[in-house]
């Protein structure tokens, strides 16, 4: 019985779907990798009075890390469309129309899951594929430096293995008007906190 188990055990792992991980895109290393959550920086957007279709992501990123970086990648929970409401398709719309924009800016997007839990929707699988990617990438060695604009502290293992173990350099961004954790400017190599008014430089032009 238990030989039986373990064959099951086998032939189920045999299934599992090979993630074509998107930092190895171009199959080239590059200097600079950027990770960033998407519902982290919607929300940090939101809390700034900026609307998100107006801003300039492409814009924000060169000016963070100084120059254009190729290898960014857009992580967030991936709104489903459902039947007899309205709400959703709303919402389904908004957020093709973001993926649009964003790989217009020559983005990588990342789609995880959205969880109605108790009447709210929660991302699963983001964390989890932010964290392998940045682990991956330094094993790999696919960046020297990066920059992760989360403020899950989950990220927290992948962010010591990439700095300790593949001694690779770890920029922490997160936002003053949102959460700032200081667990992971604690772990990251350094850290940059971005102010409302830098923000507001990247609200597109026709949008002021």
């Amino acid at each position: 019985m238990k030989a039986k188990k373990n064959l099951q055990t086998k032939s189920n792992l045999t299934k599992i779907k090979v993630i074509n991980f998107p930092v190895f895109a171009s199959g080239q290393r590059r200097v600079f990798s950027v990770y960033i959550d998407g519902g982290n920086f919607f929300h940090s957007l939101k809390n700034c009075g900026i609307q998100e279709k107006d801003f300039d992501y492409r814009g924000f990123v060169n000016w963070l890390c100084g120059e254009n970086v190729e290898n960014v990648i857009y992580y967030v929970g991936q709104v489903k469309r459902e039947n007899n409401n309205p709400k959703s398709e709303e919402l389904y719309k908004s957020q093709q129309q973001r993926f649009e924009r964003l790989k217009k800016a020559g983005f990588y997007i990342v789609r995880g899951r959205l969880v109605r839990i108790g009447g709210k929707f929660m991302e699963k699988g983001v964390d989890v594929r932010i964290g392998v990617d940045i682990a991956i990438g330094a094993a790999q060695d696919f960046y020297e430096k990066a920059f992760v604009v989360s403020s899950d502290s989950d990220l927290i293992p992948a962010i010591e293995f990439a700095t300790i173990h593949g001694e690779k350099e770890i920029i922490y961004v997160g936002f003053e008007e949102s959460f700032v954790s200081y667990h992971l400017i604690q772990k990251s190599s350094s850290s940059k906190i971005v102010k409302k008014f830098e923000l507001e430089k990247f609200i597109l032009k026709s949008k002021k």
